[in-house]
């Protein structure tokens, strides 16, 4: 009997609670960062050493926001396709997520991947495709934020951040 409740409680646990994935963020940007300090080739142009970036508990929360965005959306739809795009699902961009936020970034970019795996398996992810490789090694880029939800990941990198 203890076993058929514990069964049923389980079989109706929220999906969110299956995204509450941890990011450890000491580990991801230690990894970023020893990518941008050393270099290396985003497709086949290689890209100089730049400067690290430091974390940004703002942009992390939003990035972690649209991640969870993409996640719940997907969990939800009957035809179980992955929706993966930096327009949210409400039709909001980029700018009018920082906007809701009331932040003002300059150069902001963001990344955005469908990835089973962990911090070093995304990294890798975003340096294998060159659009966002180029993101990542942007060079006026100072701060950074990254959020997860289940297998969804967003990355923001901004030159200049600013909170109202």
């Amino acid at each position: 009997m203890n076993k058929s409740i514990w069964l049923l409680a389980f079989a109706v646990l929220p999906t969110w609670l299956f995204a509450q994935q941890t990011l450890n963020e000491k580990l991801i940007l230690q990894l970023v960062n020893e990518i941008r300090t050393e270099g290396c080739y985003c497709g086949n142009e290689e890209v100089k050493p730049v400067n690290e970036v430091l974390w940004n508990d703002k942009l992390a929360s939003i990035a972690t926001q649209h991640s969870h965005d993409l996640f719940t959306y997907t969990s939800k739809n009957e035809n179980k396709f992955v929706y993966l795009s930096h327009i949210s699902t409400d039709g909001s961009t980029l700018d009018d997520r920082l906007k809701k936020a009331n932040v003002t970034a300059n150069n902001i970019r963001e990344n955005i991947g469908y990835v089973q795996g962990n911090e070093r398996i995304i990294v890798d992810y975003w340096i294998n495709n060159p659009e966002s490789c180029k993101n990542l090694m942007h060079p006026t880029a100072a701060s950074i934020g990254i959020g997860r939800s289940g297998n969804f990941w967003t990355m923001l990198l901004t030159s200049a951040f600013i909170t109202k």
